[in-house]
């Protein structure tokens, strides 16, 4: 994809109304003892994987609905002052650093990305949250943590994303206290997308969607182990193309750390961040999510 005609120095719409709507929201710039980690050269722009790639540029991969997905969970979910939240496969930590902000909870974050990890760390101490944060590498099929450990957990489309999402489920109902909560967000299909849009998103992030992946198989699966509590179902939000590339440059100007890279750097990251979100939007024109609160038996 050629962006030439639109260099991020001249994109500056805020795009203030799409705040709680873009999937990935811009991070904000940096008073920190740490710093985010960035990029090399340009060849690692593109060899990393989504997962570190988003890491990298400290984004907000917030959950489907943002935060409306974030004040659903608080109150329908009951996350409050005294829990003590899991946030799975948590990427930057977005879900968890919300959460302790506005409902005062302990969380722990665990993702296997290296890179995220790290820069979530950063971000929860710029939010002024570390104290009631904690963020580790780790596999959510393995959790390193106690039976009973949480009140509840919170994820986002990461069990798309997981390989073995049965027992990455397993684990989640182990680690929960009896009468926990799951708090979920997910993307389903509502109609099959062409096979060349699912081709490039495989591309984008490193694994294929499976359009037998609806509502209906999110509800059994979660069924397996929980109780559905209550349920919010969503219309997914589609953008113009517009919005998309000046949503991508405004993440890379709000990002001190990154604009201070060689400009082919900044270019490389701009290039592949609209490709991958004007890939996403088509995507979603296929999808609807759903905010969804389960719970594990006594």
């Amino acid at each position: 994809l050629d962006f030439s005609t639109h260099p991020t120095r001249h994109l500056r719409s805020p795009l203030a109304r799409f705040q709680d709507e873009i999937i990935m929201t811009a991070p904000r710039p940096l008073n920190s003892t740490q710093e985010l980690k960035t990029f090399k050269d340009v060849r690692e722009v593109w060899d990393l994987t989504y997962p570190d790639f988003v890491g990298a540029i400290g984004q907000e991969n917030c959950p489907p609905g943002a935060m409306t997905t974030i004040r659903t969970w608080i109150d329908i979910g009951a996350i409050g002052a005294d829990s003590h939240v899991l946030d799975l496969a948590c990427s930057t930590g977005f879900s968890s650093r919300r959460l302790a902000k506005l409902a005062e909870c302990s969380s722990e974050g665990l993702d296997l990305s290296a890179i995220a990890i790290q820069n979530g760390r950063v971000l929860a101490e710029k939010d002024g949250v570390a104290d009631k944060t904690s963020y580790q590498v780790g596999d959510a099929c393995q959790l390193p943590y106690q039976s009973d450990s949480f009140s509840h957990a919170v994820a986002g489309c990461c069990f798309g994303f997981i390989q073995n999402r049965e027992q990455a489920l397993r684990e989640v109902a182990r680690v929960l206290q009896p009468k926990g909560r799951l708090c979920i967000a997910y993307l389903a299909y509502r109609s099959e997308p062409p096979t060349e849009l699912i081709d490039k998103v495989e591309r984008c992030v490193g694994y294929r969607p499976d359009p037998i992946r609806t509502e209906a198989f999110w509800n059994k699966f979660f069924g397996e182990h929980f109780t559905l509590v209550d349920e919010h179902p969503q219309d997914s939000k589609i953008h113009s193309d517009e919005e998309i590339i000046a949503s991508a440059a405004q993440t890379i100007q709000a990002n001190s750390e990154l604009c201070q890279l060689d400009e082919d750097i900044i270019e490389a990251v701009f290039q592949r961040l609209a490709r991958d979100r004007l890939i996403f939007n088509d995507h979603r024109a296929y999808q609807r999510s759903a905010i969804q609160i389960w719970e594990r038996g006594g």
